[in-house]
């Protein structure tokens, strides 16, 4: 598990010393978890580890031999840590959207595909779309083009019907 040692500043015991106040904010973001210790609360108790002489010092204790970060390449160490969570949220962001887009193209209705309708069809029935859930397709359509609140009220619509496919997130 990740340690990140944190301290005050050297002039104002009230307040973090800046370098562990940037790595605090760093560490809100990160999912990943990481135990926060504050040093003045260590001294308290005993004497710090030889390694553990400034702060910010982040360490791993599931390594060895343990390799403290101090200072700057604690923070550089976190940023890109928060990089990497960034990068695989947006992929599995775009994988999640990407399926959706599958999964909406797969059940459009191709309207040049389909064949008029003999003379044994009622004039007031019309054409049903691929989803038969008693919606016209004329309904989704202006001018062959899909317009963002078709694609919304076919949306609600899909998400009502007993097929609905479930992406997992």
């Amino acid at each position: 598990m990740l340690i990140l040692y944190i301290g005050a500043d050297k002039h104002d015991a009230s307040e973090y010393c800046p370098g562990s106040i940037v790595c605090l904010s760093l560490v809100e973001k990160i999912d990943a978890k990481i135990r926060v210790q504050d040093c003045n609360i260590l001294t308290i108790d005993k004497k710090l580890p030889y390694w553990l002489a400034g702060t910010p010092t982040l360490v791993d204790d599931a390594k060895t031999p343990m390799t403290p970060l101090k200072g700057t390449r604690a923070a550089r160490h976190l940023q890109h840590m928060l990089r990497e969570q960034c990068s695989k949220n947006k992929s599995h962001k775009t994988e999640v959207v990407r399926c959706k887009q599958r999964v909406a193209a797969s059940t459009e209705t191709k309207h040049d595909d389909v064949e008029p309708m003999g003379d044994d069809t009622a004039m007031d029935e019309e054409p049903m779309d691929a989803t038969s859930n008693g919606a016209n397709a004329t309904d989704y359509t202006n001018n062959g083009k899909v317009t963002e609140a078709d694609l919304q009220h076919f949306m609600e619509m899909r998400s009502r019907s007993q097929a609905t496919v479930k992406v997992l997130t």
